[in-house]
């Protein structure tokens, strides 16, 4: 389902998605729910994410059931720093979220970060090439 103020572009959208913001250079799994001015760039999201309103995602990999709280920004900034525990891995900017994992509202996290399953009430900032179990 796309919403009437929702934009799709360059993207690959599984049936079941319910789109009210933008996608842009994305692959969304079955079941993602976009909200309203929200906006998700260069990223993949898995099976039943939900992305709540005003959240920016960029250059991103949210695993499945991932709920992100309003207002949420996740890979943002121009700070490139590796990840401390993967710099291997992560040094290009993208942000891993792991299955299952709470986005509080409001919070921002930087880019090479890596988010286990956490608790709303954990954090509100991670900088860049951070890890939070």
């Amino acid at each position: 389902k796309v919403g009437s103020n929702a934009s799709i572009q360059n993207s690959v959208v599984s049936n079941g998605c319910v789109i009210e913001g933008t996608v842009i250079n994305s692959v969304l799994s079955p079941g993602v729910r976009v909200g309203k001015g929200s906006v998700i760039k260069d990223s993949v999201i898995l099976n039943n994410a939900i992305i709540s309103t005003d959240v920016m995602i960029d250059r991103c990999i949210l695993d499945k059931r991932v709920a992100v709280g309003r207002g949420a920004h996740i890979g943002v900034g121009d700070d490139f720093t590796p990840n401390q525990e993967k710099p291997d891995l992560l040094q290009s900017g993208i942000t891993v979220i792991e299955k299952g994992a709470l986005i509080p509202s409001e919070s921002t996290i930087g880019r090479n970060c890596r988010i286990f399953r956490t608790a709303p009430h954990d954090f509100k900032r991670v900088p860049s090439g951070s890890t939070l179990r």
